[in-house]
């Protein structure tokens, strides 16, 4: 006999494991997936249809899914953000910029004054080159 999942139990003890090992430095917005909002646009330039924190779109934005399927191909690429993100996908360590530019700068559009010791890279292939090698 096969056992019944709870599978809201199982999505709350993943919130929980997931918040225990969470880092101190990870901003708040990043604690409560929930507070992501999706939002597609459709292709006739309309309003564009917002999924709430749900992952099941409204009857609308599938209906205008299902009608420009014909016109285009989906893959999975294109599928990336109708969704809201779980707590398993949300990172559990921040390595991001300590310092506030906008602060720093008085909310000036921040420009870098150090050196550039990064050696120029050619961005041009010789064709001449490419002939030899055969």
């Amino acid at each position: 006999m096969e056992k019944e999942i709870d599978y809201a139990a199982l999505e709350q003890r993943a919130k929980e494991l997931y918040a225990q090992i969470q880092d101190v430095n990870v901003p708040d917005r990043f604690k409560n997936p929930s507070n992501f909002s999706t939002q597609k646009v459709s292709l006739d330039n309309s309003a564009p249809l917002i999924a709430n924190g749900s992952q099941s779109l409204s009857a609308t934005a599938t209906e205008s899914r299902k009608s420009n399927a014909s016109m285009f191909y989906t893959t999975s690429n294109s599928e990336y953000g109708d969704f809201t993100p779980s707590i398993v996908e949300m990172p559990t360590q921040w390595n991001g910029n300590k310092i506030i530019v906008s602060r720093q700068q008085n909310n000036v559009v921040y420009r870098y004054d150090g050196f550039n010791t990064e050696v120029d890279k050619n961005r041009y292939m010789d064709p001449y080159v490419t002939i030899r090698r055969k």
